[in-house]
Formats: C-alpha cells, sequence, structure tokens
C-alpha cells in the first residue's frame, strides 16, 4: 500500500540530533508508538518532521545508520580462507559467543542448487572472521536463516530453530530445531511448500514465517505440529515489481521493540548492470523494506534501506555487484549489525558488471554476477549499526 505524504526533515550534526530526538520523544511519546510516515522506525516531532530511533536514519527513518568498516575488516565467513559462503545470520548464545548459521557452496555459487550445504561457525564478536565448527545439514541445503525462541515460547523455551530450503540429511526442507546451537537438530514437519523461509518470534513467543517474500504464516503452540499453521496475510509487493525487470525475493522478518513488525527483502532490477542502466537511481538496487503495525497491513517504502557498497573508514568505497540475504544481530531487541551475501565484481575487468551474464533488459546483469560461472565467488560479511547505548532511545517507551 501507499504511504500518506511524507515529511521533510532538517538535517543536524548527529549529536545534536540524537539529543533533539530523546527530548522530543520523551515530550510527545509517552507511550510506546511510533509513526508510520517514519517508516515505524521513529516519531513525528513538533516541527512535523521524523526523529529516528537507532540504527535508522533519513527523512522517513527508512535507510540503516551504517557506521563504517574497519580498515583492517576481514568478512565474516569465505573470505579468507577462501570458500564460497551466501549469507546466513548470527545469534548470541548462552556461552558468550555469536553463533552463525551460513550457506557454504564448495566450487562457486553457480553449484548452489546441488553442493550448498549450511554451516555453523562461531566468533567472540560479530565483526570478527567466524571459525567453522560442524554442519548441521549437508548438501544440499541453502538459505540458512536461523532464529532463537524466546523464554515464553512454551513447545520449547530459547530453543534454536534453523530455517532452510533444501531437505539434506534430514525428512524436513523447512527448518530444524535443537535446544543448543551445536544440535542435536530435530526436523520441524513442513507444514506446506515454503520458498526462503523468513522466520520471527513475537513478544508473546508465537512464531510467525514469511514465505515467498509474501506470504504471512502463523505457527500453532508447538510448530512441530503441522496442523498448527495459519496463514494470515499476504503483502502486496506489486509496487516494487513490474513484472519483467524488477523483482523481490529473499525476505527477512523481524518485529522491533516497540511491537512493529519490519521485513527486509532483495529488490532488484535485471537492468543494472552493463551498459549502465538509463533507469537507474542507485548504482544496484539491492534492497527493499516493508512494515506493519500488526503482520497484516503492510506498507512498502520507495527507498532502499541499505546500498551496495561499504564504506570504510579511510573513505574507501567498495561497491558490489550485488548484496543480498540482509539479515540483523540484535542486542535486548535493538539491531546492532546488518549480515549480507555479497558478490565482489565490480569493475576490475574495465567496467561495472561487465564480466557478468545477461538478463531481460541488459547483456550483463550485476544481479547475475554471483552466479556467472568463474565469477562465482561470494562471500558473507557483518556491518556494525550506529546503535548506541539501548537507554538512549528505546527505554523512553519501558
Amino acid at each position: 500500500s501507499d504511504l500518506p505524504p511524507l515529511p521533510r526533515v532538517a538535517l543536524l550534526p548527529l549529536p545534536m540530533a540524537r539529543l533533539l530526538l530523546s527530548a522530543t520523544l520523551l515530550q510527545v511519546h509517552s507511550a510506546a508508538t511510533f509513526d508510520l510516515p517514519c517508516s515505524l522506525n521513529g516519531a513525528i516531532g513538533a516541527s512535523g518532521s521524523c526523529l529516528c530511533a537507532a540504527p535508522w536514519t533519513g527523512a522517513n527513518c527508512s535507510r540503516l545508520d551504517i557506521e563504517p568498516q574497519p580498515d583492517e575488516y576481514v568478512p565474516a565467513y569465505g573470505y579468507a580462507p577462501n570458500v564460497t559462503s551466501w549469507g546466513g545470520n548470527a545469534i548470541l548464545g548462552d556461552d558468550g559467543k555469536y553463533h552463525l548459521f551460513v550457506s557454504e557452496i564448495p566450487g562457486g555459487l553457480f553449484e548452489w542448487t546441488h553442493k550448498s550445504q549450511i554451516v555453523h561457525a562461531v566468533a567472540d564478536d560479530p565483526m570478527a572472521t567466524f571459525i567453522k565448527v560442524d554442519t548441521p545439514l549437508t548438501a544440499e541445503a541453502h538459505n540458512a536463516a536461523p532464529v532463537r525462541a524466546p523464554e515464553n515460547h512454551a513447545a520449547c523455551p530459547k530453543c534454536w530453530y534453523l530455517f532452510h530450503i533444501g531437505a539434506s540429511n534430514s525428512s524436513s526442507h523447512f527448518a530444524q530445531r535443537a535446544s543448543s546451537p551445536y544440535g542435536p537438530w530435530h526436523p520441524v514437519p513442513p507444514p506446506f511448500g515454503c520458498n526462503n523461509p523468513a522466520p520471527a518470534f513475537s513478544k508473546e513467543g508465537i512464531l510467525y514465517v514469511v514465505c515467498s517474500s509474501t506470504q504471512v504464516y502463523q505457527a500453532g503452540p508447538d510448530p512441530m505440529d503441522a496442523r498448527g499453521w495459519t496463514h494470515i496475510a499476504a503483502i502486496d509487493e506489486r509496487n516494487w515489481t513490474d513484472g519483467k525487470y524488477l523483482n523481490v525475493e529473499d525476505a527477512y522478518l523481524w518485529q522491533d521493540v516497540e511491537g512493529s513488525w519490519h521485513l527486509f527483502t532483495h529488490r532488484y532490477d535485471y537492468r543494472d548492470g552493463y551498459p549502465p542502466n538509463p533507469s537507474e537511481v542507485v548504482p544496484v538496487l539491492v534492497s527493499g523494506h516493508a512494515f506493519s503495525p500488526d503482520l497484516r497491513q503492510w506498507h512498502l517504502s520507495p527507498d532502499p534501506p541499505f546500498p551496495s557498497s561499504m564504506t570504510y573508514a579511510s573513505g574507501k568505497v567498495q561497491h558490489f555487484a550485488t548484496m543480498e540475504r540482509p539479515h540483523l544481530i540484535f542486542d535486548r531487541g535493538v539491531p546492532t549489525h546488518s549480515v549480507h551475501g555479497v558478490s565482489p565484481i565490480w569493475d576490475q575487468y574495465g567496467a561495472p558488471c561487465n564480466v557478468c551474464d545477461g538478463r531481460p533488459g541488459t547483456p550483463h546483469s550485476c544481479v547475475v554476477c554471483k552466479l556467472t560461472k568463474g565469477y562465482d565467488w561470494t562471500y558473507t560479511v557483518v556491518q556494525k549499526l550506529r546503535s548506541g547505548p539501548r537507554g538512549q532511545y528505546y527505554e523512553l517507551f519501558a
């Protein structure tokens, strides 16, 4: 659905903006409410402008506020040692380590349909390089999407769920469950066909899953009971697609600390590539953000929440042919890092994406670089978000 007219915002130096945010939200929002014109990521202040909660920024609180990458940064998985990986997510465990579940593809992403496996790796910090521990799902399993249950999830408090596609060595092509990130893993019976499942728990301990980036399902008291799942909504993404060039896939779902729901997607344009797309508004479109107060009425932001590039502390910008599989790492409900699968192809061969296979609208499409034989090495990166201390924003509503 279309958003109401969006207010303009006066850009302030970051410290002043944060001080103003805290003071204004305290005055005008004593209850836990954020506003639709602010993408449910902030509140409209007395001036009529959006005041954004971390880690969001922009006139409509529609863009992630990403910190510069450390110049010495080594990607999370698949860079050193060199092995193709394609995103996943990391969750803080009771052992104090971050547990990354990531898709690993020996031989390149071109081989994902029969070689992809899901690997478990650990690190002490999200910005560190993760070390492989074990392989919960051997080939073929792909698009790792882990989530941890809250304590009030009656069926299995604090259990780990690992959603995926591909049946691997399991009887389920949908999800696995374990009491520990080290397993053993038990198959969750598939209640229906679900392409690229995007799971998230509500504050009430209920599990929800978005399939194919548009269909929203709710689990019963125990997700192991395939009969307990119900379809509750469909997300209308037609404003993002045109049936030919513009497409949407690979959702990531979460509920924020105010109770609103958000969805990241891989939103892309086949025409972004070489020669350059005359219709482009960014070098490469890679992301979309939708938001909802109740999981049923959804709003599509016109603004990409993140770009297809990383900026380093030195000012260097690294462009990617694509940046996909978006996930978030949280600290007490507040996003602190984003996780992505990236294709490092850009202009190493003369012009952006000029070695990549074609798609409708261009002979060399950036989004296809990841699957172009010989150029299909991809890896997984983590970026730190400007979250700040939790109390800086959200405890105003606690």
